[in-house]
């Protein structure tokens, strides 16, 4: 299933099938901080990317529409939700990272190139920035694809990137095969590419960002199953080995229950205890 296929014009719900498309190089070589929301707004506006569309191309996105497939509160009186989406999308535009484009020039770009919002209609225009076409747009080769569901249904910013950055180095195929893959990150390298070099000990930086992503990982995607291992120059961690496996049934199923709940933003503390069948 290409992204686009599915037109979320009334139908917001519907549009957490669409795909998220990122050549591998964005996703692992970029550095930028982003809110939870303003995380989900930018790929909530990639999964309109279509194949054919050329880099120019002006999407049109129904601000209420986006609200209810990111689960952005609209119900608040004096149209918070409208200003905040304003502040964020400005914040895509504002803030710049250094990307490393296929000629090897490392150009400093931000996420895109405008947006435009019609007063009292609830709807806003935005186009990608130029210089990072090669990343989203027509890609061959080297790319990562999954459901925008699949990220829309976590909370924390870290837990974002941290999914994206695991998921560049697997596929689909190996996924649907139940074939196990391990990523070797350095220690330093990893709160680069999270943007959160604060964290000086490991003892904090575990418990606050890199624990609390992979349960969050584990708790609400159906596809794979994280977990890693610590790796020691001297007495002091250096390195993160990181397993991609398949999930057993029990936790694909509770992780798929989840997922629906956080979606339609129920809470709940309904555990699944059976391990086969679609009960949930």
């Amino acid at each position: 299933m290409e992204r686009g296929d599915i037109m979320a014009k009334g139908k917001g719900k519907e549009s957490r099938q669409l795909y998220v498309v990122k050549a591998n190089d964005l996703i692992r070589k970029t550095r930028y901080n982003l809110t939870t929301q303003q995380q989900k707004i930018l790929l909530y506006a990639i999964s309109k990317i279509r194949r054919e569309d050329p880099p120019e191309t002006e999407y049109e996105i129904n601000i209420d529409e986006l609200c209810e497939a990111c689960g952005i509160n609209i119900d608040q009186t004096g149209g918070y939700y409208y200003q905040s989406i304003k502040r964020d999308l400005k914040t895509l535009h504002d803030n710049s990272m250094w990307v490393k484009m296929p000629d090897g020039m490392e150009v400093l770009v931000s996420w895109i190139q405008g947006a435009a919002i019609v007063p009292l209609c609830g709807t806003v225009y935005v186009s990608f920035n130029r210089r990072i076409a090669p990343y989203l747009f027509d890609l061959k080769e080297r790319y990562t694809q999954y459901k925008l569901e699949n990220v829309l249904v976590f909370k924390g910013k870290y837990t974002i990137r941290l999914y994206e950055i695991l998921r560049s180095y697997t596929s689909q195929q190996a996924i649907n095969e139940g074939r196990e893959v391990e990523v070797m990150l350095s220690l330093d390298e990893l709160k680069e590419k999270l943007m959160c070099p604060s964290y000086s000990r490991w003892v904090d930086f575990n418990r606050f960002v890199l624990s609390e992503a992979v349960k969050e990982i584990n708790e609400s995607n159906e596809e794979m199953n994280i977990s890693y291992d610590t790796y020691k120059t001297g007495r002091t961690i250096t390195k993160i080995n990181f397993i991609i496996s398949s999930p057993r049934v029990k936790q694909m199923l509770q992780a798929r229950y989840n997922k629906r709940q956080r979606l339609d933003g129920k809470k709940t503390k309904r555990k699944v205890a059976v391990l086969s069948g679609e009960q949930i």
